[in-house]
């Protein structure tokens, strides 16, 4: 339970942008190793930065359900 007040504790939109700033820096390099494991993280990243994005729509009364991402 320790480990997850400072988390439970902070804004969606703080940890949103975390997210969004960890995917920015590491999906070049992620595409780049041809890792698979680097880009199932990538795809993570991603998955988790769209929840917040439905949570922060469903938050505001806003609700906008985004595109999906090309493969």
């Amino acid at each position: 339970m320790d480990a997850v007040a400072p988390l439970a504790s902070r804004e969606t939109t703080e940890i949103a942008y975390q997210i969004a700033e960890m995917l920015i820096r590491m999906m070049p390099d992620a595409e780049q190793s041809g890792d698979r494991r680097a880009k199932a993280g990538i795809v993570s990243l991603e998955r988790m930065l769209r929840m917040f994005e439905h949570l922060y729509g469903a938050q505001s009364g806003r609700y906008v359900i985004p595109p999906e991402p090309e493969k």
